[in-house]
């Protein structure tokens, strides 16, 4: 067990009472950074680890002070090692290899603007298999898509066609 403190007089600060570093006996470049690895033994399997979790700071941009950008990535073990599963950019962009869970609340970021709750997916999609898209004060846009049957839309919505609108109670198509 590794016990790591550090005392002040402070009341409402942070204290970093450890620091994790790296550097380099050559050149640094992007993609250098620094970790941390939890290993622990597998279930079932007595004396045999494994790493299942990692966190890494890495550099992602930057040559000088002013331009240096940094990113969280987040791994876990999937089989065969321990591989990304989440980023946090340097921007604060937050990119994940799987999907959100239901249930999460997603404001803000890039590929994501919900200024009034709305979510924009402009080079993807957005899929409710079991659940609603509710614009309450917005807009669904389907470019180069659908608004798929059984979707319903109230008297007080405005549906814009680019092409056809098929007939349905409440639905008016104007040109």
């Amino acid at each position: 067990t590794l016990i790591v403190g550090k005392e002040d007089a402070g009341t409402d600060t942070v204290l970093y009472p450890l620091t994790i570093s790296r550097n380099s006996t050559g050149t640094a470049a992007v993609g250098l950074g620094v970790g941390l690895e939890f290993e622990s033994e597998g279930p079932a399997q007595a004396g045999v680890n494994y790493v299942g979790s990692i966190i890494e700071s890495v550099s992602a941009a930057g040559t000088t002070a002013g331009n240096t950008r940094y990113d969280m990535v987040f791994k876990n073990y999937n089989g065969a090692a321990a591989t990304e599963v989440m980023k946090i950019t340097g921007t604060g962009a937050l990119t994940t290899t799987t999907s959100i869970a239901a249930g999460t609340t997603v404001t803000g970021g890039t590929g994501v603007i919900a200024t009034t709750g709305g979510v924009l997916a402009s080079a993807g999609g957005v899929t409710a298999t079991l659940g609603n898209i509710v614009a309450d004060a917005g807009n669904i846009d389907a470019t180069a898509g659908s608004v798929s049957a059984g979707t319903s839309v109230s008297a007080t919505t405005t549906v814009t066609a680019g092409s056809t609108v098929t007939g349905a109670t409440g639905v008016i198509a104007t040109t």
